[in-house]
């Protein structure tokens, strides 16, 4: 992917990336698990994920590594 079109590069978050996609995902962190997080934020688990999902392709890359029962950062 060229670096123009990759708004991560190089640890460094763009403009291009939405910040509610970041604040998502930073429930998902904090709560273990998509539902947990879709409830404190109130919306659907399908929201939640797909928002999530929206991240890693803004990123261009995958950001959680989704297990059942739980979600767990990727290293």
């Amino acid at each position: 992917m060229h670096a123009a079109n990759n708004p991560c590069q190089d640890g460094v978050v763009s403009p291009a990336i939405e910040l509610r996609h970041l604040r998502y995902f930073a429930a998902v962190v904090q709560e273990g698990t998509f539902t947990a997080a879709a409830d404190r934020l109130g919306m659907t688990q399908l929201a939640m994920s797909r928002a999530v999902r929206a991240l890693e392709r803004e990123c261009g890359r995958r950001v959680r590594c989704r297990a059942g029962g739980g979600s767990a950062r990727r290293s």
